[in-house]
């Protein structure tokens, strides 16, 4: 039988007891840069400190996905956990190339199948998304 993993960026915002209860879902910080200060998104800052400092600041933040690198790190760590199967869910490619970037990537990627899916959604809905996956996956194909 496979073992399958959920992956997902933060945009999903999973708290952490959301996280542990799937014990199968994994979440990969975005990061966003203030005053030229790389913080991933959840780490090293609050959003309460995010939001107080927002007023403050002459230039808006800016964001950007996890790497390839990161994510191939990854799913390369889950398949050392015995996953065979990955469902990487991301925010919609019409407002980011991160989940195009993300199939090209792992295209060729041998020790798992990956499916990389394109949400259709942005930030909090992706959640939702997740609160669904008890469902019964298919052993083989899928939607891509």
């Amino acid at each position: 039988m496979s073992k399958i993993a959920i992956v997902t960026d933060s945009t999903a915002t999973l708290s952490p007891a959301e996280v542990e209860a799937f014990g199968n879902v994994f979440v990969v910080p975005i990061t966003f840069m203030i005053n030229n200060n790389v913080y991933p998104e959840g780490i090293g800052m609050s959003n309460d400190e995010f939001y107080a400092k927002l007023p403050t600041l002459d230039k808006l933040p800016t964001t950007a996905p996890p790497t390839p690198q990161i994510m191939l790190s990854l799913y390369d760590d889950l398949v050392k956990k015995g996953y065979d199967q990955i469902i990487s869910i991301h925010l919609t490619a019409g407002i980011t190339g991160f989940v195009n970037n993300l199939r090209m990537f792992t295209r060729n990627y041998q020790d798992a199948e990956i499916v990389v899916y394109d949400s259709h959604m942005a930030l909090s809905p992706m959640g939702g998304i997740k609160s669904k996956l008890r469902l019964p996956w298919p052993t083989k194909g899928g939607c891509r």
